[in-house]
């Protein structure tokens, strides 16, 4: 089997294997290349449940994120997905699904002779379209940032950074930060604006007039603190629960409504202030379980928290 026709069958495979997911989960209903680091988390704990398998996390990233690939997988990785998607392994995906992509054309004079027509005209195409490319990327250029730590100046890489670029007149196009913690963005435009969210770091807005420079610019992001705080509290084996409520109180607003997504991304529990402290204070093995995904402050208070609790 060709290279082409290889990767050609692992599209396929990613459509199935979000399809069997997306069946679990209806909620869900963007395509697998949109998925937030948050979704792909909780398909990694599927797959697990599902195979005993796993993949990582940077893995989906490099794989499956893409919407072109250059290379295929590995082929054990191909067989954790397949079987995911009800195939015995990769080959037998394969086979099931050999009708569904186009054949290669038999080794007859006419189907030569047609082949060659096409191959004449496919060139023709191609030289237009790299013409337009090379038209409309003539002042485009890459800007390149890089995101730090703001206390301690180091790089974020043990978490995802995603980045939503707010084009004018366009949709916002989500990118997310590479293994040495930065990003690229490709544009025309002297000036870019973007969001940046991070695991247990303060959601930032960050406007730019772009640079002549080839360097990349550094960007600190602010920690979350109250965030940290209840993480420490959820994990750490504390003997002094009144203090914790006390310090508790202090950080929440009286207004503040707190959502518990269930880790199948099926559901969801609300909480007031009071049914919060109460929860991450009475001492439970499963609270270590917690993982922040967004917090909401108001008059420097936690007002809107949304977690899961695996």
């Amino acid at each position: 089997m060709g290279k082409a026709n290889a990767i050609a069958f692992f599209y396929l495979l990613k459509e199935e294997v979000a399809k069997v997911y997306h069946e679990k989960n209806p909620s869900l209903n963007k395509s697998i290349h949109d998925w937030t680091g948050n979704e792909i988390r909780n398909f990694q704990d599927d797959l697990s449940q599902e195979l005993n398998e796993r993949i990582s996390e940077r893995w989906f990233y490099s794989h499956i994120k893409p919407v072109e690939n250059e290379k295929l997988p590995r082929i054990d990785m191909l067989n954790i997905l397949s079987k995911y998607a009800g195939y015995k392994n990769w080959e037998a995906f394969q086979v099931k699904n050999a009708d569904i992509l186009p054949k290669e054309p038999k080794n007859t004079s006419k189907t030569i002779k047609s082949g060659r027509k096409w191959f004449v005209l496919i060139g023709i195409a191609a030289v237009i379209g790299l013409i337009l490319i090379f038209l409309n990327k003539e002042n485009e250029r890459t800007y390149d940032f890089c995101f730090y730590d703001q206390d301690t100046h180091q790089s974020i890489v043990d978490s995802t950074v995603e980045i939503t670029v707010l084009n004018e007149n366009e949709s916002p196009l989500k990118l997310f930060s590479n293994e040495a913690g930065c990003v690229s963005i490709n544009t025309k435009e002297t000036f870019i604006k973007f969001v940046v969210k991070a695991p247990y770091y303060k959601t930032d807005t960050i406007e730019r007039k772009l640079w002549d420079n080839d360097s990349a610019e550094k960007i600190e992001l602010c920690r979350d603190d109250y965030a940290l705080m209840i993480l420490l509290f959820a994990t750490s084996d504390v003997q002094d629960w009144e203090k914790r409520r006390t310090q508790l109180d202090k950080m929440i607003s009286e207004e503040a409504v707190f959502f518990q997504i269930t880790a199948n991304n099926t559901g969801m529990e609300m909480y007031n202030k009071t049914e919060f402290i109460d929860k991450l204070t009475t001492p439970l093995k499963s609270l270590g379980n917690i993982e922040i995904i967004e917090t909401i402050y108001k008059n420097d208070q936690i007002i809107n928290l949304r977690f899961i609790q695996n």
